[in-house]
C-alpha cells in the first residue's frame, strides 16, 4: 500500500504498515515514525528530563483546574495595588495580609457608617461625606384645622330611646290618656297620666384642637448589609506572592 502521510503523533495509523507490504518501504515508515514525533514535540531541542509517572500526567489536568480555583483567593489580594478598597466580611473571615479597616487610622479614609459614591469634583467632592440616615418635615407652610361646631339634632337625626312618666291625681278630671287597662274619660277617678319631656334640644359641640407648628423625623435609610470596608496599605510583593502561590498549590493538594 502506499506510505501514509502524518505530520504529528495522533495521525499515526497504528495499523501501518500492513503485513503485504513490501520490507523495502520500511525505512520510509521509520522516517513518518521520526517525522511526527518531532512534529508533536517542536520546542523540544535538548534532553528532556521527564520524571513523571503515566499516572502524574494523567492527574496533570485536574491539578491544574484545582490549582486555578485556588489561585484567585490566595494570589489575587496580593496582586491589588495600594489603596485599594473593597468590602469584607470580618465576621467570617480575617483580613488579609497587607489590608487594613478603612476606618480613619493610619490615614485611611473613615468608611465606617457610610457607602461609597462616586467624586465628581463639584458636587462630590473627594473625601468628603454627604447625606444622613433619618430627615426632618420643614415646619414652614403650618395650619390648622382646629375650631368649634356647634348642631341640634332634628328628629331624624335621633337615636332609638324612651321617656320618663307620671302619674298625676286630680279628682275633678276625667282619665286624661288612654294608656291603662280601665280606661273610660267619662270615669273621674282623678288619675291622668303624662309622658315628660327629655333633654332641652339645645346644640352640643366638639372641639377639634390646633396642634400648632411642628416636624416629624422620619428615616431616609435604605436596606442595607453591613460590612467592613478595607484597604490595601502595602505595594504588592514577589515573597508574598510566592509564598500565596504555595499556599494555593497545598490547598489543591499539590506538595
Amino acid at each position: 500500500m502506499p506510505l501514509e502521510t502524518a505530520g504529528n503523533i495522533a495521525e499515526l495509523v497504528v495499523t501501518n504498515p500492513t503485513a503485504g507490504d513490501p520490507a523495502g518501504s520500511t525505512d520510509n515508515h521509520l522516517k513518518l515514525i521520526k517525522a511526527a514525533l518531532k512534529g508533536s514535540f517542536k520546542s523540544f531541542s535538548g534532553e528532556a528530563n521527564v520524571t513523571l509517572s503515566e499516572t502524574e500526567i494523567n492527574a496533570l489536568p485536574g491539578a491544574i483546574s484545582s490549582i486555578a480555583n485556588k489561585l484567585g483567593s490566595y494570589v489575587l489580594p496580593h496582586l491589588e495595588q495600594k489603596g485599594s478598597i473593597k468590602p469584607w466580611p470580618t465576621n467570617y473571615a480575617a483580613i488579609p495580609a497587607g489590608w487594613q479597616l478603612a476606618d480613619g487610622t493610619n490615614d485611611t479614609p473613615d468608611l465606617r457608617g457610610v457607602a461609597v459614591i462616586g467624586a465628581n469634583g463639584s458636587t462630590f467632592q473627594d473625601g468628603m461625606t454627604y447625606g444622613a440616615a433619618t430627615a426632618t418635615t420643614s415646619e414652614s407652610g403650618a395650619h390648622n384645622h382646629g375650631g368649634t361646631k356647634g348642631h341640634a339634632l332634628t328628629v331624624g337625626e335621633m337615636p332609638p330611646h324612651d321617656h320618663g312618666g307620671a302619674t298625676v291625681w286630680d279628682s275633678t278630671k276625667n282619665e286624661g290618656s288612654s294608656i291603662g287597662p280601665d280606661y273610660d274619660p267619662s270615669d273621674k277617678d282623678g288619675r291622668e297620666v303624662s309622658i315628660q319631656s327629655q333633654g332641652g334640644g339645645q346644640e352640643h359641640s366638639h372641639d377639634i384642637n390646633d396642634d400648632g407648628k411642628h416636624s416629624h423625623t422620619v428615616s431616609t435609610m435604605q436596606p442595607s448589609m453591613a460590612l467592613s470596608w478595607i484597604i490595601k496599605t502595602g505595594e504588592p510583593k514577589s515573597s508574598e506572592i510566592a509564598t500565596a502561590i504555595t499556599d494555593a498549590m497545598k490547598a489543591a493538594g499539590l506538595n
